[in-house]
């Protein structure tokens, strides 16, 4: 049962409800101006309708209800937070999307997608896993088909070179490129299969990271990569571009390389990783090398040091599939648990002291995101397009974040304080505050 104080309060607002009729069935409350300046308002029949400053009208769907409910009060919380309350259906609470599930097939579900790009001309190709690629653009979506040997199989790598020209590699078959209407198989001596990554060096020249290991494409012969570049062997997991236009790549059993003139140098050892297959890296800042690990976590370089992040440093998901820097101070990580944010500040700090505190922020179902896992295995595994949302492959669809709609509520909570007691003994608070003796008692 709710205590005095509670009970009063239930008083008190059933006296005020009574008061100005706000119990009547046709009670309808005024319209709430949010901090946005939105404006949400009750519809007379029922429903409820925001509209955004720009004059925008949208309606509100009531959680497993639809927009067939009645309003009876409207809260903003200091958060931000529109609470709602319903006379049939209860208490819900709204707040703007900061992930949006985008549906790019024509089926009755999302189909599961396996990588994401944006082009030099702001289109966003999206690589379905049930083969095929969905190209988005400011005239709506249309959907390509792939030809010859690629049909019927799913794209594992696109990358988009200096030229402009976008290249599309399958798990079993051929590479293809973009005409600008119709995608075309590229033959080459030494034909490539299992390519998950692309990078162009500075002299143009395409590389191919996959299954296979690394290659090189010189004139129409595909070249393989080897020991006399210092490369390990193995499977090439990740390949991204430097600040400086050099190679980094990332390797299924953990090694970490950089591209040295001509020679690979080794960064990092699978010692340093975790043994764990490299998903993504990321090697904008120098004194700070991010390696994302399928299976180990997170890992920084600080040009002599590795450092890890882990489960006991809060990171909900050590299952990495991608990580994208929002140019914002914030790591965003696709993993198998969900999408994730963290500052890179926090993480920093954390390998200086260990008991400094990480904050990570995850993307759930309240803000439409319906699927939990994202994709990996293929490349771009995450894209930050030049609008700064970020794109993630998922299981159901292909998910878009608003880095901008993510802010942190930085306002302390009210504390209460009910009592004190001190040694068994109630202790009663006095404007100079509570003194109680030494003891080895509460």
């Amino acid at each position: 049962p709710p205590d005095s104080a509670t009970s009063d309060l239930l008083k008190n607002d059933l006296a005020e409800r009574l008061k100005g009729g706000r119990l009547d069935d046709n009670w309808v409350p005024q319209p709430l101006i949010d901090q946005s300046g939105s404006q949400w308002t009750p519809g007379e029949e029922g429903g409820l309708d925001v509209t955004s400053p720009g004059g925008l009208a949208r309606p509100v769907s009531f959680p497993d209800v639809g927009t067939g409910f009645s309003v009876t009060e409207m809260l903003e919380d200091r958060e931000g937070n529109i609470w709602v309350a319903s006379s049939r259906f209860g208490l819900a609470l709204f707040r703007e999307d900061r992930a949006v599930l985008e549906v790019i097939d024509h089926a009755p579900q999302p189909a599961p997608v396996s990588s994401i790009l944006e082009d030099s001309r702001g289109n966003v190709w999206v690589a379905a896993q049930n083969n095929g690629l969905s190209q988005i653009s400011s005239g709506g979506i249309r959907e390509h088909s792939l030809p010859g040997h690629a049909s019927g199989q799913r794209a594992s790598a696109m990358f988009e070179d200096r030229s402009g020209g976008l290249w599309v590699a399958t798990r079993a078959g051929p590479l293809l490129r973009w005409l600008g209407w119709r995608f075309v198989e590229q033959h080459f001596e030494g034909r490539p299969s299992g390519i998950t990554s692309f990078y162009q060096d500075p002299d143009g020249a395409l590389w191919l990271g996959g299954k296979q290991g690394l290659s090189r494409i010189s004139g129409q012969e595909v070249v393989s990569v080897g020991s006399e570049s210092n490369f390990p062997g193995g499977e090439v997991s990740t390949m991204t571009k430097g600040p400086d236009g050099e190679l980094w790549l990332g390797t299924a059993d953990g090694f970490v390389l950089r591209n040295n003139e001509g020679r690979l140098t080794t960064v990092g050892l699978p010692a340093n990783t975790g043994y764990a297959r490299i998903s993504t890296i990321l090697a904008g800042n120098p004194d700070h090398l991010w390696v994302a690990t399928h299976g180990a976590g997170l890992f920084l370089n600080s040009g002599t040091q590795w450092f890890h992040f882990g489960k006991k440093d809060g990171l909900p998901s050590t299952e990495l599939t991608a990580l994208v820097d929002d140019e914002n101070g914030h790591l965003w990580l696709g993993t198998t648990g969900g999408i994730f944010r963290v500052r890179m500040e926090d993480l920093i700090g954390r390998s200086r002291n260990p008991r400094a505190a990480v904050h990570w922020l995850r993307i759930d179902r309240c803000d439409e995101q319906a699927p939990r896992e994202c994709v990996g295995g293929t490349s771009p595994s995450a894209w930050r397009s030049r609008d700064g949302s970020i794109w993630f492959p998922t299981t159901d669809g292909a998910v878009r974040v608003d880095p901008s709609r993510t802010q942190v509520n930085r306002t302390p909570p009210i504390i209460y304080l009910d009592s004190v007691v001190a040694g068994g003994i109630p202790v009663e608070p006095t404007v100079n505050g509570i003194r109680v003796g030494p003891g080895r008692t509460r």
